[in-house]
């Protein structure tokens, strides 16, 4: 399911969080390697799993923010075969009993599906699979007419914002994947286009993070790209793209933009390795940002 070289890249930005966790701590950062070697990675990504779950977020397992975390976790497994994470991610899902998050079209309420059906796709278990198809079939058969204007809180009903294109779409890919209906290939294409159409710039090949953006620009007069944002749909691309039949219409559709985006940000990426947190600002936002 996952791409070893984007496991890479995310572990590689994973060993600075890390850094920076140990800062005040007696431990020295010189504990890990930052050589881009398996032993040394392994040891970064193991170390940041574990202190993740020994140490949970305030938020409810179904919580986007969780969400991100166990994916990660899921390619972790899917690279070294840690039984271990297996075990602790089964648990993730089995106390959710499977379920997604309360609000039926609010994407961020999506994400854990992913987990759930990365289960249903190891095990072949009814009940890995039935909460969010259940979920996910209103979704797919009510109508998705709106327009996207950041306004009368859209986001909780369209895929209004960018970072929808990593919460929600590859659910519907791994359910597709999972029962091998079209409609939510289909239904995930349409609803990708629309929110493209209105959000990527092609002269750019960067995505606004939502309609209140659009217009907005720099102090040194370039667009306003959100960092995180970007990093969103371009993470959201990969793990759709490993759900679908690379001879497919729609994997050669993400491929197209997920090169564009690659070739934009490999140029854009600041001397340090990181982006700024708005992508055509670097003059004016000096924090890193590894998203």
């Amino acid at each position: 399911m996952f791409n070893k070289s984007t496991i890479l890249t995310t572990i590689v930005a994973l060993s600075s969080s890390l850094t920076n966790l140990y800062a005040e701590d007696t431990s020295p950062a010189s504990a890990f390697s930052d050589a881009v070697e398996e032993d040394a990675i392994l040891k970064v990504s193991n170390a940041v799993a574990d202190w993740q779950l020994a140490n949970p977020y305030e938020r409810e397992d179904w919580d986007w923010t969780e969400g991100a975390l166990w994916i990660g976790l899921m390619a972790h497994v899917h690279t070294t075969g840690s039984e271990k994470y297996h075990r602790a991610l089964l648990t993730v899902s089995e106390d959710l009993e499977y379920n997604m998050g309360p609000r039926l079209s609010f994407a961020d309420d999506h994400c854990v599906g992913q987990l759930h059906l990365w289960h249903y796709l190891r095990d072949e278990l009814p009940k890995q699979i039935s909460p969010t198809k259940k979920v996910m079939d209103l979704y797919t058969d009510r109508p998705h007419d709106e327009d996207l204007l950041w306004v009368n809180h859209v986001h909780l009903r369209e895929w209004a914002w960018c970072d929808a294109l990593y919460m929600a779409p590859a659910t519907l890919a791994m359910l597709h994947a999972s029962t091998g209906d079209e409609k939510y290939l289909e239904v995930m294409d349409e609803q990708w286009w629309k929110t493209s159409d209105y959000l990527y710039d092609k002269e750019s090949s960067l995505y606004w993070r939502d309609s209140k953006y659009i217009t907005l620009k720099e102090a040194n007069g370039e667009k306003v790209f959100w960092s995180r944002g970007n990093g969103w749909v371009f993470a959201g691309l990969t793990n759709i793209m490993n759900e679908l039949d690379p001879n497919s219409k729609e994997y050669k559709y993400f491929l197209k933009i997920y090169k564009k985006m690659a070739k934009k940000l490999a140029v854009i990426q600041t001397p340090d390795g990181h982006w700024a947190m708005s992508l055509l600002g670097q003059e004016f936002y000096p924090t890193p940002e590894t998203s």
